[in-house]
Order: C-alpha cells, then sequence, then structure tokens
C-alpha cells in the first residue's frame, strides 16, 4: 500500500511538473506574442509619424513656393504699373498729372496690402525669421516718405520728417521688417487724418531708436483696440473691416520680433501718437572705398540689366538712362554670362526668377570668375518673397536687394550707395 501510494505521489508530481513546463511555455509563447504585438504597433507609430513628418516638411515647402510664386506673380505686375505712372509723371501736368498720383497712390497701397497679407500668412505659420544688415534710418524713412506721399497730396497732408544727426550712422536690423514698421505706422496715420499734418520724428534712445508717427487722426483708445491679431475666420463671409484690423496687428507682432515695444498715447495735434521703440546696435563708420571701374574710369557708368521680364527691363531701363547711365540689357542668368564676357561693366542689376539660369546662380557664377567681375557691385531686384532674404543673397554674393515694386529714386539712391559714385538723380 505504501508503494503503491509512493508511486501514485511520483507519477502526480512528474504530472504537475509536466503542466508547469507546459504553461511556462504557453506564458513565453503569449509574452512573445504580445512583445511582437507591441513592436509592430511601436514601427507601425513611428512610420506614420515620419510620414506625418515627411508630409508637414512637404506642405511647408509647398506653402513656401506658393508664397514665392504668390508674391513673384503680384509683384512683377504691379512693378510695370509703377514704373510706368513714374514715367508718366515727369511727362505731363494738371489734371492728367492728379490721375498719375492716384496711380501711384493706390499702386503703393496694394503694394503694402500684398506685403501685408504674405507677412500675415507666415505669422500664423511662425516662420518669420530676423535678417540683420546695416540700415541707414534717415534714408529709409525718406523711401517710405515718397512712397506714401503720393498718399498725403490726394488728403491735403504735409509729411514732415526729423531725425537726430546721431542717426547719421547704420543701425543693425531687419531692413524689411523695419520698412514694414515704418510703413504700416505713417500709412495709418495718412488714412485717419482728414488734412493737416503727419509728423515722423526718428531720434537715438537708450533701448537703441525711437521712432514717433503723430498725426490729428483717430484717438489713440479706438487704434488699440485692433491691435490683437485677428482669427483666421474673421475676413470669411461678407462682413466689412477696417484694413487696420490687418495692418495694425501685423505692427505689433513684427515690433515683437525686433524685441521693441509700441507705446499709444495721444499727440499734441489732438490726434494719435505712435511711439515704436525698437533694441538696434549702431554700426562703426566704415571707409568707404569705391567699387566698380567707373570709380576708375572718367565716362558713364555702365550697367548690365538682367531680367526675364520685358516691362520691367523697359522700367529699369528708363530709370539707368535717365540718370545719365548707359544700360545694356540680359534675358537670365547665362546671357548675363556672355555680356560680362564680351563688354565692360560697372554694375549688375539681378533678377531672381528667370528660365535657363537663374539669378542666384548667375551671382554665384561671377564671384568665381576671374579679376574684374569677380567684385562688380550687384543689386539683387526681385519679386520673390519666401525664405530667402536679404541675408541669403547677400551670403552668395549680392551687394544689396530691393524688392519690386521700385520707387526709381530709390534704384538710383542703392545705385549710388554700393558703387560710392555720383548719379544724376
Amino acid at each position: 500500500m505504501t508503494r503503491r501510494a509512493s508511486f501514485t505521489i511520483s507519477r502526480s508530481s512528474k504530472k504537475s511538473a509536466s503542466t508547469m513546463h507546459e504553461l511556462e511555455d504557453q506564458h513565453l509563447l503569449v509574452t512573445r506574442a504580445r512583445y511582437e504585438r507591441e513592436r509592430k504597433a511601436r514601427q507601425d507609430a513611428e512610420r506614420l509619424l515620419e510620414e506625418k513628418s515627411r508630409q508637414l516638411i512637404e506642405a511647408e515647402k509647398q506653402r513656401s513656393s506658393f508664397l514665392a510664386m504668390l508674391s513673384h506673380e503680384l509683384k512683377t505686375p504691379l512693378n510695370g504699373v509703377v514704373g510706368a505712372a513714374q514715367i508718366l509723371d515727369g511727362l505731363i501736368a494738371g489734371l492728367a498729372h492728379a490721375h498719375v498720383d492716384t496711380i501711384l497712390q493706390s499702386s503703393t497701397s496694394l503694394n503694402a496690402q500684398i506685403d501685408s497679407l504674405l507677412t500675415l500668412a507666415e505669422l500664423y505659420a511662425g516662420d518669420i525669421s530676423i535678417e540683420n544688415e546695416p540700415v541707414l534710418v534717415p534714408e529709409l524713412l525718406e523711401q517710405v516718405g515718397e512712397a506714401l506721399r503720393p498718399m498725403a497730396l490726394v488728403k491735403d497732408i504735409t509729411l514732415r520728417i526729423t531725425c537726430d544727426k546721431e542717426l547719421q550712422r547704420p543701425v543693425l536690423s531687419d531692413r524689411k521688417r523695419l520698412r514694414q514698421i515704418l510703413t504700416a505706422l505713417v500709412s495709418n496715420a495718412v488714412k485717419t487724418t482728414p488734412s493737416g499734418i503727419v509728423g515722423i520724428a526718428a531720434r537715438r534712445s537708450e533701448e537703441g531708436i525711437s521712432v514717433l508717427v503723430s498725426s490729428s487722426g483717430a484717438v489713440a483708445e479706438q487704434k488699440t483696440k485692433s491691435f490683437g491679431r485677428p482669427a483666421p475666420d474673421r475676413y470669411a463671409g461678407h462682413t466689412p473691416y477696417d484694413d487696420a484690423e490687418v495692418t495694425l496687428p501685423i505692427l505689433r507682432e513684427t515690433v515683437a520680433l525686433l524685441g521693441g515695444e509700441i507705446i499709444t498715447s495721444e499727440s499734441l495735434l489732438g490726434g494719435t501718437c505712435f511711439t515704436v521703440v525698437l533694441p538696434v546696435e549702431f554700426c562703426a563708420l566704415a571707409h568707404e572705398v569705391p567699387k566698380g571701374t567707373a570709380a576708375r574710369r572718367n565716362r558713364p557708368m555702365r550697367v548690365l540689366l538682367v531680367d526675364d521680364n520685358k516691362i520691367n527691363r523697359m522700367m529699369a531701363h528708363h530709370a539707368v538712362t535717365s540718370a545719365n547711365m548707359s544700360c545694356i540689357e540680359a534675358v537670365n542668368g547665362a546671357e548675363a554670362l556672355e555680356r560680362l564676357d564680351e563688354d565692360e561693366f560697372d554694375l549688375v542689376l539681378m533678377d531672381i526668377q528667370m528660365p535657363v539660369m537663374t539669378g542666384d546662380e548667375a551671382i554665384r557664377r561671377i564671384r568665381m570668375m576671374q579679376a574684374p567681375y569677380r567684385d562688380i557691385p550687384i543689386i539683387v531686384v526681385t519679386a520673390h518673397a519666401g525664405r530667402e532674404g536679404p541675408d541669403s543673397f547677400r551670403d552668395i554674393g549680392a551687394d544689396y536687394t530691393l524688392e519690386k515694386p521700385i520707387l526709381f529714386s530709390r534704384l538710383i539712391s542703392c545705385i549710388k550707395e554700393v558703387t560710392k559714385k555720383p548719379v544724376a538723380a
């Protein structure tokens, strides 16, 4: 009986051990299966994340390309309108002259709205960069004043611009953003002022520079309500809105990007006074060395104009020749390189978006050429917008960047700046 019980216990122990091994094997299989499911889920999640990231990067590229294309397609014809109006402005008088002023005023307003919409799109996408370069504040204020003067004259408004002598030194700032700020301030003052005076004063401050724009326009309280960023669906439907709802929020955020602030108060003229305070660094005064071969020859400056658009070439050609300079044209970067090989030039005006060879590629190749053209001054004149900016063009060898549409006086001023040579106004 005892032996039988022992045998039964032994068989039971072996069965229990076998069952335990089976359970362990099953547990191991279950664990491995769960691990494989989790591993596959992680891989699927990683692939999905990579695909979403790729789609976002591609969407960002498409958005940037779309903004660049939109800017180019809008500003290229606008450049022709502004150029033709400037040519007519010097040929006619009387009532027709007033109509030309209206064209210039409307063109300036349209260009400002295009810039505002493009900047607003960049703000919503969080894709605004700051590109600092030396900027002469008095020169920039004069450019803004000249662009907005036709709008002011229609309303019998006088623009008064004053600058401290200390601002004769260049400051390090983003030229494009600074121009947007000044344009928004002055245009808003002109629009809200029935008639009279709009004063623009720039001075050096402890923080850097301060720009005051005062007028007899709307009181400060009314305008400060418009400083919040508009909601994306604000413009859906047909609800009327004031363009200040676009320009003032962009102004506030652009000032913030530059590390500055806006102070609003009532002006002595009984209206609004906007004060923009910006932290900037003042550049050292560098010794001016004449650039280009014309500085060493007693002859008119020779300009190589490179643009694939016939109307743009016509307008720039008129501006250059009216300033007693000679102008030779090329329709793309490859033709520009051929012209440089065949003739002698002192300056290149270069468009960017062109067939056969783009302007940026042409600039790179020019900077790789043998003297004297390796160091020839190059001004980029473009309607191209997006990630590319003055810094990117300067990095490949450009001396200056002008955005279309261009004012003839601004183009001539820029030519004088980069060549350090007197040019007829």
